[in-house]
Order: C-alpha cells, then structure tokens, then sequence
C-alpha cells in the first residue's frame, strides 16, 4: 500500500489539544504520514510551544509565524504562507481542526488548490452569527470532503444543511486525549505543586478564564464580568491570556480582591485545577466540554454555545455579562453534583476512526451532477 500523506494545520491551544491523539495514532501507522504546519496564532510560549513539550508532541514541521491581527488580514496572510508548502508535495487531503482563523485559512488554501479538506470537530452550531467562529465552522464544513462529526447532534446539523462531503460520526478527540491522560490530570500531587503559590483548596476555588472577543473589545461587558466576579466572594483563579493581560493593564481595569490572576498553565496542570474545582466560569468553547467532562458545573459567558449538551445535561449555564445572571448561575452551579453521560463525546477513540476513514478511504471532492 503506498504511503497516504496529509497536512494538518493548527495555529491555537485548543487545536493543538484536538490533534495530539490523530498525531499519536498516525504514528503507529505506516500507511499514513500527517506533516503539521502551525500558523502561530497563539505565539506566547505557553500557549503553543509548552503544549508540544509536555504531550510529548513533536515540533511542526512548518512554522509559518502569523500572529493574531484583523481576521481578513490574518486569514489572507495565512493563506498566502501556506499554499507554497501545500503545493511542494502530492496531498491525499488536508486536515483542519475547529473552528479558528487558522482552520478556515487551511481549508480556503485547499478549496483553492483542489485538495480535499477533511474537518475535525465538524457540525458543531451555535446559530450565532456574531461569532466569527460561527462563520468559520460554517465555511469549513460546506467545503470539506470528509466531516468527522463529534456528536449525534453535530451530524444532524450537517444532514440539515445537506452538505456535500462525507459525514462520518466519529467521536470528540479532546475527550480521546483527556481519557488517555486522566491519571495526570486527577492527581493530589499535582495539584499541590500547582497551587502551591495561591493558598487554594479543593473544590474550595472556582477557575476563571476570559479570552474572546466579544469580552475584551467591550469595556464595560469586562468590567461587569470581573465586577461580578468579585462580589461572589469566591476565591477565583484566573490563568489569564496574554491579550487579556495586555487589555486589562493597559484598560487600568480593576482586579477583585478574591480574583487570583496567574499566568497560563499546561495542558495537565491547567486540566488538573479545573478537576479540583467547584465551578468553572468561561466564554471558552472546548473549555465547557472539558468541564462537563471531569464532572465540574461550568457557566459561561457567552450568549450562545456549540456544546448544546452541556446545558441538555444541566451542568451548564449560559449567562453572557448580565450581573444578576452571573451571581446567579454561581450561587446555583458552584460544587453542585452532576450527572453526566461521557458517551455523548465518543468512547475516547474517535482519532482511530479518524485516522482508519483517510487511510483505508481516499477523500474526494464531493459534487452533484446537474440532472
């Protein structure tokens, strides 16, 4: 059998975490070689570069260098690096990961090129569209030949809009690396060296992350949110983004006095504090998941999720930057008892349905004939 080759573009934290187990899977198959090209959307070391050291992963082999900027200049300047590489070797396909800049650049560069796209995470909806991930998810799946849908729900959207590609349901790879790497992310030792600079105790803190941009080019939402977070009184733990950190210092944004701002984690010790929690607050996609996941109530402040079985299962509330909402959702979520159901996601081997479906099948690129 002559040996597939595929590239696989990431550029974020998130999508680095949604390949690590199709990159742990393709290497155990001969027939099938992945080359990843990073885009550098997230640039600061410890959200990309320590992600590759503490999985274990190997560096991309292309490293394009395009930071964040405005989405039609950082989509155009993506796609104008990375065509050159695409085009230097004979491709079975392109894989693209999510719903970032980074995702939709990789998947226009091969719709251009007449390279089958292959998505992962496909159908996953929000109805919003005011969320540029909305419309990339969107863009990105009405142009891919294979879709590997993570939930019966994400398959059904993509029946809905009666896609052209071929939709496969395959499971969610974030649970896949999850599962494999629960003995780290539950571990007491851990998460006493982790804390040991913030005096918190378990289920004794909740976790705060703000990153998009609806909360940080919006003043005011950001300072109902903090403000908010404040009068809960509950420690909070906050590993802030760079961008946030940048806003929030140069903004002189007042920080509350239960709000414990430290920098960003790994993969495992991040994980590892959101396991000992007693509530995550978000406006993270995967994030919602990944609580759901570890059994953790999440709120998120957003008008909107993709995770649609985060709020099914009651282990999630949405509450955008209203006050009253976010106190609310605290006072009812903080350490309540869950009960979830994991096979929603898959069975924690959805990346060797990924990796079975490209090499034993050859992506093509869907059309209808005109009758």
């Amino acid at each position: 059998m002559t040996q597939k080759l595929y590239a696989l573009i990431t550029g974020t934290r998130p999508q680095i975490i949604k390949s690590v187990p199709v990159l742990r899977c393709a290497k155990k198959e001969k027939a099938i070689k992945i080359i990843h090209i990073f885009t550098g959307q997230h640039y600061d070391n410890n959200l990309a570069d320590i992600f590759f050291q503490t999985l274990a992963l190997n560096p991309p082999e292309h490293q394009l260098n395009v930071h964040s900027g405005l989405t039609d200049y950082h989509i155009r300047k993506i796609i104008e690096k990375i065509i050159p590489i695409l085009t230097e070797e004979a491709l079975n396909g392109i894989i693209v990961p999510g719903d970032t800049n980074s995702a939709l650049a990789g998947a226009l560069a091969g719709n251009f090129l007449f390279i089958p796209v292959i998505h992962l995470e496909a159908g996953l909806r929000s109805y919003d569209l005011k969320m540029q991930e909305e419309l990339n998810r969107r863009l990105i799946d009405h142009g891919s030949s294979v879709l590997f849908a993570p939930t019966r729900t994400a398959v059904n959207n993509l029946r809905s809009e009666s896609v052209l590609g071929k939709v496969i349901l395959s499971g969610d790879t974030m649970y896949d690396l999850l599962a494999s790497e629960m003995d780290k992310i539950r571990d007491k030792t851990r998460f006493k060296e982790t804390t040991k600079n913030i005096e918190i105790y378990e289920k004794d803190y909740l976790v705060l992350t703000i990153h998009r941009r609806e909360n940080l080019n919006d003043l005011n939402r950001l300072k109902r949110i903090l403000k908010s977070i404040g009068q809960s009184k509950i420690v909070s733990v906050f590993p802030i983004h760079p961008h946030t950190k940048k806003i929030i210092n140069m903004s002189e944004i007042n920080i509350p006095d239960n709000v414990k701002m430290i920098d960003p984690l790994s993969y495992h010790d991040f994980l590892n504090l959101i396991a000992f929690s007693g509530l995550v607050i978000t406006d993270s996609g995967g994030l919602q998941k990944e609580a759901y996941l570890l059994d953790v109530p999440c709120v998120t402040l957003r008008d909107s999720t993709e995770w649609v079985e985060t709020i099914e299962h009651d282990t999630n509330m949405i509450v955008g930057s209203n006050s009253e909402l976010i106190l609310k959702a605290i006072a009812a979520m903080y350490a309540k008892e869950l009960k979830t159901d994991k096979n929603v996601y898959g069975d924690g081997r959805a990346s060797e349905t990924i990796i079975r479906e490209i090499t034993e099948n050859n992506p093509e690129i869907p059309s209808i004939p005109i009758l």
